[in-house]
């Protein structure tokens, strides 16, 4: 039975017709070298078995990026094979830049990765009105509108956040935004999620890309799991285990690949001071992977809570929040017009004077104007060193300072706190995201 024009996605012009089509795995071609690449669970590759399928997902893409292998569902793909118009809800690609077929050095992609991370946290201030829009009231459908005829007319791209930043790869979702023409003067727009994937293996770098027609968040969460396993399984395949075993400079090593990934896709668990005596009556809340530890700190008479994950090689993550009475004239300094600035100048005071500061800037937590500072510190306790990499998130209210601390602490080498510290930046980045005051 053929979908009536209603239930197709804005994809729909999609049409993917081929005689035969691989159902598990191909090879991508970068250079002179070629990796395996296994279609996920459920999924079958069908651009290398038609030059026309390829050129249609082809054509999605800005020109400088190559598509290698597309894939879409089971059922996408026995409709294909019938010659029956596709849903395509939901697909994946691979794609190489043709720029960037030569050798990558595993220094030169770590520049990859922090200027991505970079501009994308750039993007993200810059678009953050209109995401929070979009994701609140996705857009209407285009499907009743779209024909042979239709023409996407420009395309917008909202950026999400940062799902994930490993060694050999880094994670991004976004939204896009088309806007289409038809032959009947309409104009409609849709909203396709999609998660990114930069990858860099034996020197190559190729992106792997989940997109969903966008209903709601549910969509968005899927194109960010299911690249989370694919880059995991496709690392597995053409690394030797030796490779995530390696704890020399700048490596990372295999709790780090599996632990966060683990995190970012497993259940989460609400963190509440309410009730509790050092918050001085302000409730603040945040969400922290399920199975992490809430403990008391009783040296800090400010520190409310710390909680804490599992120890790995020497290093735990933590997340721990403190709550300040402030000073008459703290209150007025913090409060003002200008206060968020004032807040940015002395975070240099709220870190040990002996720490090692990387970076500092602005930051809105729970809709509040705040500030963030990013250090190194080591300490002795009982002849041993111990080495921490943090990064504080301060904002003021009702009177009150409030600090949310996040970072890796342990007896790892320095070099290995940093790595840690960069390998949970996304499990960290959707902690402080979720924060929330309550009164």
């Amino acid at each position: 039975m053929k979908p009536s024009r209603r239930t197709r996605i804005a994809m729909v012009f999609f049409f993917l017709f081929m005689a035969n089509h691989d159902a598990s795995s191909f090879e991508v071609a970068i250079g002179d070298k070629r990796f395996t690449a296994k279609a996920p669970p459920g999924y079958v590759e069908v651009g290398s078995s038609s030059y026309r399928t390829l050129q249609l997902f082809q054509g999605l893409l800005p020109e400088k990026l190559e598509v290698q292998g597309a894939f879409v569902s089971e059922e996408e793909a026995a409709r294909i094979k019938v010659n029956e118009v596709p849903v395509l809800t939901r697909y994946m690609l691979i794609y190489i830049h043709k720029d960037l077929q030569g050798n990558v050095t595993q220094p030169q992609f770590n520049q990859v990765r922090e200027s991505t991370r970079k501009q994308y946290h750039n993007m993200y201030d810059d678009y953050r009105d209109q995401v929070g829009h979009v994701l609140d009231k996705p857009a209407e459908s285009i499907s009743d509108y779209l024909g042979d005829d239709a023409k996407i007319k420009s395309v917008t791209v909202y950026p999400i956040g940062v799902v994930s930043d490993r060694t050999y790869a880094i994670t991004i979702s976004q939204l896009i935004k088309y806007e289409v023409a038809t032959a009947g003067g309409e104009e409609p727009v849709f909203y396709v999620a999609a998660t990114v994937n930069v990858v860099h293996v034996h020197g190559k770098v190729f992106f792997l890309s989940a997109f969903s027609y966008f209903r709601d968040e549910a969509d968005l969460s899927w194109t960010e799991e299911i690249s989370l396993g694919w880059v995991e399984d496709i690392l597995h395949d053409n690394l030797s285990p030796s490779v995530f075993d390696y704890q020399g400079p700048g490596a990372q090593t295999s709790f780090t690949e599996r632990e966060v990934a683990k995190l970012l896709g497993g259940p989460s668990k609400k963190y509440s001071s309410s009730g509790r005596e050092k918050a001085l009556g302000i409730d603040v809340s945040f969400l922290h992977p399920e199975g992490w530890n809430v403990m008391e700190d009783k040296d800090s008479p400010n520190v409310v809570n710390v909680v804490y994950g599992n120890m790995h090689d020497e290093a735990v993550p933590f997340v721990s929040l403190a709550v300040n009475e402030l000073a008459l004239r703290q209150k007025v300094r913090f409060s003002g017009e200008d206060g968020q600035n004032v807040m940015l100048e002395s975070m240099e005071l709220a870190v040990p004077s002996d720490a090692a500061i990387i970076s500092k800037g602005k930051a809105d937590v729970a809709g509040r104007k705040g500030a963030w500072v990013k250090f190194r510190h080591e300490t002795k306790k009982e002849g041993e060193t111990l080495r921490s990499t943090q990064a504080l998130y301060m904002f003021h209210y009702r009177d009150k300072l409030v600090t949310l601390a996040v970072g890796v602490s342990g007896k790892a080498r320095p070099k290995q706190v940093e790595t840690c510290f960069d390998a949970y930046a996304a499990v960290f980045e959707r902690i402080v995201q979720s924060v929330t005051v309550a009164n």
